[in-house]
């Protein structure tokens, strides 16, 4: 799943957009939140969110929080987890979006905090 997340980075690198970009580092640093390795997440969701912000990209600003929030979860974090978290839910809460992309946003918001939640 690494593999194929740095693959589709570096494609969308030569040819998306930067909010296809965005996508992708946000992808890599769930895979590596995944993988218990919170350096990287968290390398990868400051690259999301600098290429949010840089580009403008507003409308999935949150998924550049949602991964910090996640990152940090994982690197045991839990204050900037927090912050992150309500940054995100922040942002989405601005947003109009389509029912069903709300709620896959929010299951994203919600499995991080549980993260945070969780904590030992």
């Amino acid at each position: 799943m690494l593999g194929l997340a740095h693959a589709s980075s570096y494609h969308w690198g030569l040819v998306g957009k930067p909010s296809n970009r965005a996508v992708s580092e946000w992808q890599i640093s769930r895979i590596y939140a995944e993988l218990g390795q919170p350096d990287l997440a968290l390398r990868y969701a400051k690259s999301c969110e600098a290429t949010c912000r840089s580009n403008g990209l507003s409308e999935i600003a949150h998924t550049a929080d949602e991964a910090m929030a996640r990152a940090y979860a994982v690197g045991k974090d839990f204050k900037n987890a927090r912050l992150y978290l309500n940054r995100a839910r922040e942002r989405l809460d601005k947003l109009t979006l389509e029912k069903d992309d709300r709620s896959v946003y929010m299951k994203q918001i919600s499995e991080t905090e549980a993260l945070v939640l969780r904590r030992p």
